[in-house]
């Protein structure tokens, strides 16, 4: 059989060589920017915090860092746009619908039923399951001698919106429907309208946007054809978009003082946002509590950012980064606790300085307790309810 010349040979050597090669160099960047998405922030912020004092002598704490990493995914859920995965651990155990465990909660029989919802701090971020917010709370109670099946919805970055079209959907979907329904908001509503100008939308909404808006014919719906252009299978590749994280990090280099957010409202502005977003969900609660049949309140939550806490010497390190690398946040902060303290209404409750008495390192970042935070938290939330009968 003839052989083919040796040049083809060469061409044909190299050509496949090459398509070896950036298969290669796309599996691992697939691999690289998994890692980096799910895992680089989570990680430089768990370094920083497991360094804190509140950890030192606490035996789980280790475990629970190396959890908190790797729990740190998300899922798409319709309408709310993300949930928390399912994960179990030693520390952190989060159900197949998202929910993250609750001890001393006692779901048997007819027991009063408490669901709760929240960001982050209410999730539990810093604390093992027995140690949140939810759990304390339910420990409270237990101890009273009433004991509650207190679920956890508390999800990462979620607003009082999401919060708020969850309940909805659990309510469409549970058999057993609350007898109350606990929000603790405050740092990420605030934070979204620090963020984008706007509270009645998810953090990051500027992202969400971009992406839906970016003409990506996967985004646009059924009737639009795909391209086969090579240029767009080139632009989907992990190899590309590592390189444009990289681009992106160099920019960042080039012009460090840019602040990562510009937008500056008014106090009118703020005032409104805070009306017709976050005050008018409270009124959709009330009536969906009435064709229910279940209580609702609502608790404003402590921040490093505003309030009077004496400050540890670890609490003023974390409250000069997160200035320094936020500029403006403060005061968006401050006029928004400003308008929550204002408020009257008999089911909401400002919290916020729940730990003004206090001189030790109770934060863990601007916005997250360690575990003393949350006890503290979940014991003035239990006077206030068992003082209204809940």
């Amino acid at each position: 059989m003839d052989q083919p010349p040796p040049l083809i040979s060469k061409i044909s050597f190299s050509i496949a060589f090459t398509v070896v090669l950036l298969i290669l160099v796309e599996i691992v960047s697939a691999i690289a920017l998994k890692i980096t998405e799910v895992r680089q922030g989570g990680l430089e912020n768990a370094r920083a915090s497991a360094a804190l004092s509140v950890y030192q002598s606490q035996p789980w704490a280790a475990t629970y860092w190396r959890e908190e990493v790797a729990a740190f995914k998300v899922l798409y859920e319709p309408y709310v746009i993300w949930r928390r995965a399912p994960f179990k651990g030693e520390t952190i155990v989060i159900e197949d619908d998202g929910v993250r465990r609750t001890t001393h909660s006692d779901c048997a029989g007819q027991n009063y039923t408490i669901w709760i919802f929240g960001g982050s701090t209410m999730w539990g971020a810093g604390s093992p399951d027995w140690l949140t917010i939810p759990s304390q709370l339910a420990a409270q109670y237990e101890k009273s001698g009433k004991p509650a099946c207190v679920r956890n919805y508390g999800t990462s970055a979620w607003v009082n919106t999401q919060e708020t079209i969850e309940l909805m959907q659990e309510l469409k979907r549970a058999p057993r429907k609350p007898d109350l329904v606990i929000f603790y908001d405050g740092v990420n509503d605030a934070f979204t309208l620090y963020q984008s100008g706007l509270i009645d939308v998810p953090q990051n909404n500027n992202r969400i946007k971009s992406k839906l808006e970016s003409g990506d014919p996967m985004q646009t719906g059924w009737n639009h054809p795909r391209s086969n252009s090579a240029l767009q299978f080139l632009l989907e590749t992990k190899t590309f978009q590592s390189i444009a994280r990289i681009a992106a990090k160099l920019r960042r280099i080039r012009n460090p003082s840019q602040p990562a957010f510009s937008r500056q409202l008014t106090g009118n502005q703020i005032q409104a946002q805070m009306n017709d977003a976050y005050l008018k969900n409270l009124d959709l609660i009330g009536a969906m509590g009435r064709e229910y049949g279940f209580k609702s309140v609502f608790f404003w939550q402590p921040v490093l950012l505003v309030g009077n806490k004496r400050q540890s010497s670890e609490e003023e390190n974390i409250l000069h980064l997160t200035l320094a690398t936020n500029e403006g946040m403060q005061e968006t902060f401050r006029q928004m606790y400003a308008l929550a303290q204002a408020e009257k209404r008999q089911n909401f409750y400002d919290i916020s300085d729940v730990l003004d008495h206090r001189d030790d390192t109770i934060y863990i970042d601007f916005a997250h307790l360690g575990p003393e935070g949350n006890r503290l938290v979940a014991e003035r939330m239990y006077s206030i309810l068992h003082q209204a009968g809940l």
